[in-house]
């Protein structure tokens, strides 16, 4: 979801290059603007980059 708030990006593009249909994404995009930001768990084993891409943690 992150990917399609992105200067530039377009859900097709984005959908195209995950593999999945840019209807599901139009479809969760409305769900993921309106939750509230959780932060991450020291559990997780991936954390985001400032390019917003994901980091595996060592």
């Amino acid at each position: 979801m992150q990917e399609c708030l992105q200067p530039g990006a377009t859900v097709p593009s984005v959908a195209i290059s995950h593999g999945i249909n840019a209807n599901v994404i139009r479809k969760w995009l409305p769900i993921y603007r309106d939750m509230a930001p959780q932060p991450c768990q020291r559990s997780c084993r991936y954390t985001r980059r400032p390019s917003g891409r994901l980091m595996r943690r060592r």
